[in-house]
């Protein structure tokens, strides 16, 4: 309903600046005569009508605004992981991660495995830091 209105005064005011050749700046009374001109033209019998059968209020249909926000569900959508038998571990875990990784590689100091080491510590710290750094947001937002 409001989109016409706002369609309807954005046209009053450019016709009326038009007129006027932006000479003359915009009073209270030109105001009101541009919004009322803008008001009646828009909102008509036929579009508020209109507006409560989209929204359901007349004739009454309380499913109607709900249709458009409800989603079908994907069809390839994951399956879920509460059944699964491992754990995911936090990033804060990085000593087990580093026990997990020694157990998966059969060389711990080839060049690769102590990138991977490393890159695993420094993500674990990374997200230890971004943790203790968003309670501090939290906290300050509440206080």
């Amino acid at each position: 309903m409001f989109a016409p209105l706002a369609a309807a005064y954005k046209a009053e005011l450019a016709s009326f600046l038009n007129i006027s050749q932006g000479l003359t700046s915009i009073t209270k009374r030109d105001f009101y005569r541009l919004f009322n001109a803008a008001w009646t033209s828009s909102f008509t019998e036929t579009l508020v009508t209109k507006a409560f059968a989209a929204t359901g209020l007349h004739p009454f249909e309380p499913d109607a605004i709900l249709r458009r926000f409800s989603t079908a569900t994907p069809s390839n959508s994951r399956p879920s992981s509460s059944n699964s038998t491992t754990s995911l571990l936090s990033a804060s875990d990085w000593r087990k991660i580093e026990r997990l990784l020694r157990q998966a590689v059969d060389d711990i100091y080839d060049t690769k495995s102590k990138k991977l080491s490393q890159t695993i510590y420094t993500i674990s710290v990374k997200n230890t830091l971004l943790q203790h750094e968003n309670s501090q947001l939290k906290e300050t937002l509440v206080n």
